[in-house]
């Protein structure tokens, strides 16, 4: 069994975010539909699948202190439990010279402005195997 997170390869899903005054005005058309997805490593993978299942604990925990404690969203001591401003971000590839933000399922660039590309999570399994692995 082999788990996988699958990038996006050749098509990015969006152009990076430049200050307002840089953006171009003009109407961009859609990109093209993906052909070709690319796994991370088993070590990226794993690192990934361990922050997407953290925020999805977080996000769980946030969501029972909402339903117990009202829609304000605050614990006994009025502390916020969950910050979600701060994005999760997985440091990727070789020299970790991409993130992963696991909350948007995007790839970019870490230290420049790049091309942002889509990130899949998926369950990938063999024949002879009994379980079911998820990964990114």
């Amino acid at each position: 069994m082999r788990s996988l997170t699958k990038r996006l390869l050749q098509v990015p899903k969006r152009k990076p975010l430049l200050p307002p005054t840089e953006q171009n005005n003009t109407l961009d058309k859609p990109p093209p539909v993906p052909k070709k997805y690319v796994p991370f490593s088993d070590i990226d993978s794993r690192a990934i699948e361990a922050a997407f299942q953290k925020w999805v604990e977080q996000e769980e925990a946030a969501e029972k202190e909402r339903l117990i404690y009202g829609t304000k969203g605050r614990g006994l001591e009025g502390q916020h439990c969950h910050d979600a401003s701060k994005p999760i971000k997985v440091p990727v590839n070789e020299d970790y010279l991409f993130d992963v933000d696991v909350e948007k399922r995007e790839l970019m660039p870490a230290y420049w402005l790049g091309p942002v590309y889509d990130v899949r999570r998926g369950t990938w399994f063999s024949s002879g195997l009994t379980y079911l692995n998820p990964a990114f």
